[in-house]
């Protein structure tokens, strides 16, 4: 069973322009887990494989993406556990 998984809101507070910090808390029961991007339509615009257990963070660097409104969405072993909303300015 999965427990106290989630996904904090990224910071700086969006909008944001060059780098975002997206903390997040994985236990380590967790065999795999992924953070998916979304563009509004529902595109995958990126998918990063997360490593780190326990209380941790991504770093996410805006020169990888166009400014628009995002999803990004916590994966621990194939289910969706957490979502949040990003915007990214030019």
């Amino acid at each position: 069973m999965i427990f106290s998984l989630h996904i904090c809101k990224v910071s700086p507070r969006y909008p944001y322009s060059q780098t975002t910090i997206i903390p997040y808390f994985i236990n380590n029961e967790v065999d795999k887990a992924v953070l998916r991007i979304y563009d509004i339509n529902g595109q995958t615009k990126l998918q990063i494989p997360i490593t780190n257990r326990g209380k941790n963070e991504l770093i996410l660097q805006a020169n990888t993406m166009e400014a628009g409104i995002y999803v990004y969405s916590l994966y621990c072993n194939n289910i969706q556990v957490d979502t949040k909303i990003m915007i990214l300015t030019q």
